[in-house]
């Protein structure tokens, strides 16, 4: 599911298309959701500015050069912390924004990679039950008017012409973490709906064991990379 890069996971989709150097020259990319900053640096490292939004960032994240620069040492990051030591990245680049996405103005056709890695699934009403946990059975229609919704369209007007978005996210039989998932296939309709070409849609089955129990279980996981094949005018 993750593929492991500069002592940190990165997103598969991401690793899944691989990403050649003609088509990161001078480009810029949006990480929702950027966490740890993983799939942001992973990004800086190839030359790509990046703005990375999360509404609450981890505090070593928010620092300047010197005390980010001890702060990847600490946590053991030596191939991110080399990188850094040789002007790979900056306190600008990645640029770490703390900001609720539904705030963060997004502008238009301003990206030309968008990484959405296991951010989209909490933009819906948790106080909505979609799914009853007890039946499997799903209680309501999707919403059309839900954050997702808005979420997606504000993405799909950030992308550029020959820009590509990025998706990682829980899928069908998670129900037993989430009180909502992605059905096998949704989030590709979701990307073709708004006009974009799916390139890579994959679910898979990821076997892991829980960290208290220890027992043994399951979840999904859908990886969807589409493009925006218009061309500016």
């Amino acid at each position: 599911m993750m593929k492991k890069e500069l002592g940190l996971h990165v997103s598969s989709a991401l690793g899944m298309y691989n990403l050649k150097s003609g088509f990161l020259k001078k480009k810029t990319a949006l990480d929702i959701g950027c966490a740890n900053g993983a799939n942001s640096f992973y990004l800086a490292s190839r030359g790509i500015r990046v703005d990375a939004v999360d509404k609450k960032l981890p505090a070593w994240l928010k620092t300047g050069d010197g005390d980010r620069l001890l702060a990847l040492e600490e946590k053991g990051f030596e191939e991110i912390r080399e990188l850094f030591a040789k002007n790979k990245f900056t306190a600008k680049n990645p640029n770490f924004i703390e900001s609720d996405i539904m705030d963060f103005d997004l502008g238009k056709e301003k990206y030309d990679i968008i990484v959405a890695n296991y951010v989209l699934h909490l933009l819906n009403d948790k106080n909505e039950k979609v799914w009853d946990p007890a039946t499997g059975v799903r209680k309501q229609p999707l919403r059309l008017n839900s954050k997702l919704d808005l979420t997606a369209g504000r993405l799909r007007r950030a992308l550029k012409p020959g820009g590509m978005i990025f998706i990682e996210d829980f899928s069908m039989d998670s129900k037993h973490m989430l009180d909502y998932y992605f059905e096998r296939g949704e989030l590709a309709l979701m990307m073709k709906s708004m006009g974009l070409n799916v390139v890579i849609n994959r679910d898979e089955s990821i076997l892991c064991k829980d960290e208290k129990t220890l027992l043994p279980y399951r979840y999904n996981v859908a990886t969807v990379v589409a493009r925006n094949t218009n061309v500016r005018k």
